[in-house]
């Protein structure tokens, strides 16, 4: 699973609320032919109150790279941003579907790392020490 990075924008413990930026690279091919395409950035807000937790997922912006002129083995990004709504991909409309399914996994994948997270095992009770029958 990949490592998860994410920038706390706000956290409020009294109210069990946290909300945290992070990004993530997306790839136009698969292992060594790798290049990567863009990168989306997006908001986790955590709710959590007695006994139960929500997560929100919001804001996918989608940023597309482009190869540096000066070094063609380093990927820069390119001016202006897409929402992950918008369904207008002129061009490249096979790697934008590409690109939402990659974000769409590493989204199930945070899922389960706070589902992990959020177990809850109860402590045990501790037992008294019963004191010893004296004759």
């Amino acid at each position: 699973m990949a490592q998860n990075k994410f920038e706390v924008i706000e956290e409020d413990v009294l109210g069990g609320k946290i909300l945290a930026k992070t990004n993530f690279i997306v790839y136009s091919e698969k292992g060594v032919l790798a290049k990567p395409n863009g990168d989306f950035t997006y908001d986790i807000t955590v709710d959590v109150k007695e006994g139960k937790y929500r997560y929100t997922f919001t804001n996918f912006v989608f940023r597309r790279y482009k190869q540096d002129r000066q070094d063609l083995l380093k990927y820069v990004p390119e001016k202006g941003r897409k929402p992950i709504e918008d369904t207008k991909a002129s061009g490249w409309k096979k790697q934008w579907a590409k690109n939402k399914l990659q974000m769409n996994n590493r989204v199930n994948e945070h899922i389960v790392s706070l589902r992990e997270a959020m177990k809850y095992i109860a402590p045990k009770p501790i037992e008294a020490a019963k004191p010893k029958e004296e004759w």
